[in-house]
This record gives C-alpha cells, sequence and structure tokens, in this order.
C-alpha cells in the first residue's frame, strides 16, 4: 500500500511535534501477520506490507535522523558480533581461513537480512490494513478530521472525548531510540553473542586450570 494508490489527505502541519510547518516527507513502513495456516507440522505464515508518508518539520526530521543513526548502528554491532562470534567459534578449532570466511557470510547475510532494512520504530504512526493511527493526538485529529474513513470509530471517540494533549502521545514527547519489541530481541541476541564470544574466549584459560 503507497499513498498514490489510496485517496487519503494529509495534514500540513508536522506528524510528530504537530505544531510547525511539515517541510519535509518522511516514510513509514509497516509489517504484521495477516494470515496463518497450519498444516500437521508447519506453519504457513503471510504478512502484509504497507508503506505511507508523513510530514515532518525541519527539527523534527533531523531528531529522527539522529535516531535512525542510533537504530542503525545498533544493528551494525549486532551484525559484528554474530560475525566474530563465528569466526572465533572456527579459529578455536584451528580453522583460520574457514571462519574468516564464513564470518563475512555470517555479516553479509546480516546486512541483508536486518541492518540494511527499513527503519520502522519511528513511533509515529501506523496502518492496520484498514485503519491509519498517529501517536501526536493533534496531527491525528487533523487527520481524522480530513479522513474519517481511514480512522476507526473507536479512536474518533478517543479524539472527540479526549484533550489532545493527553492519549495517543504529547506533542512534547521526545521520539530518540525506541525500546520496542523489536529492539528488545537484538538487545538479548547482543548479550547472548557477547556472553559466546566470552566463553569462547575463556575455554583455554579454563582448561590451563584445570591441567
Amino acid at each position: 500500500m503507497t499513498q498514490n494508490k489510496m485517496a487519503f489527505q494529509l495534514p500540513k502541519v508536522c506528524c510528530r511535534c504537530g505544531e510547525k510547518q511539515g517541510t519535509n516527507f518522511r516514510p513509514i513502513y509497516v509489517s504484521q501477520i495477516s494470515e496463518v495456516g497450519y498444516y500437521v507440522l508447519f506453519i504457513s505464515v503471510r504478512r502484509s506490507k504497507y508503506s505511507f508518508g508523513v510530514p515532518i518539520c525541519d527539527d523534527c526530521s533531523e531528531i529522527l535522523r539522529k535516531s535512525d543513526k542510533k537504530i542503525k548502528n545498533s544493528r551494525i554491532v549486532v551484525g559484528v558480533l554474530f560475525a566474530l562470534g563465528a569466526f572465533y567459534f572456527f579459529n578455536f578449532g584451528g580453522y583460520f581461513f574457514t571462519g574468516l570466511i564464513i564470518s563475512i557470510m555470517v555479516y553479509i547475510i546480516a546486512h541483508f537480512v536486518f541492518i540494511n532494512k527499513p527503519i520502522t520504530e519511528t513511533g509515529l504512526g501506523g496502518f492496520t490494513g484498514k485503519y491509519f493511527w498517529f501517536s501526536n493526538r493533534k496531527f491525528f485529529k487533523q487527520f481524522a478530521d480530513l479522513n474519517p474513513q481511514f480512522v476507526s470509530p473507536h479512536n474518533i471517540q478517543q479524539l472527540l472525548s479526549q484533550p489532545l494533549s493527553s492519549g495517543f502521545g504529547s506533542t512534547n514527547e521526545q521520539y530518540g531510540f525506541l525500546w520496542t519489541r523489536s529492539n528488545k530481541i537484538l538487545l538479548v541476541i547482543t548479550l547472548m553473542t557477547i556472553l559466546c564470544l566470552l566463553f569462547i574466549c575463556f575455554i583455554p584459560i579454563l582448561k590451563n586450570l584445570f591441567h
């Protein structure tokens, strides 16, 4: 789903702060499970992917750029740790060149699997396949006024009954590196990789202690 395939209007204010003019365009990528099938011992999962853009002011665009850089750097660190883990595993067994080649392959795979994937952890908004939602209530309210058919009745009721400064997101909230589910998974994987590397490095020391 792209913006030019759907007839909806966007407010002119920034989607993040809801105050300044949105002079830049920020893409939002959404991926969600749309269908799950069970076939004896196998599970078939079909995912739906959507993308659309929102207006962002210059100040918020710079903040999000720095946030994107932090997320990208964290992904690179995880990829490097995986590659080092593969190298140390084979090098410890005496296969230096094999470990070197496999570590390079591991990093290349990591690059295409998650390092180079579009950054979706912006916290700005999303699309359910039927309805849009946005964290900033002022932007959400203006979007709902322009496109009531693309906002769920429940959210419209909340926007009308609650102050614009509360709920979905405050206009003063500072988005940075968000601890989303995917980021928590990356953190766990990173810690496990570090522990594995430390264990591999300390194996020779442990052998000397017990011999």
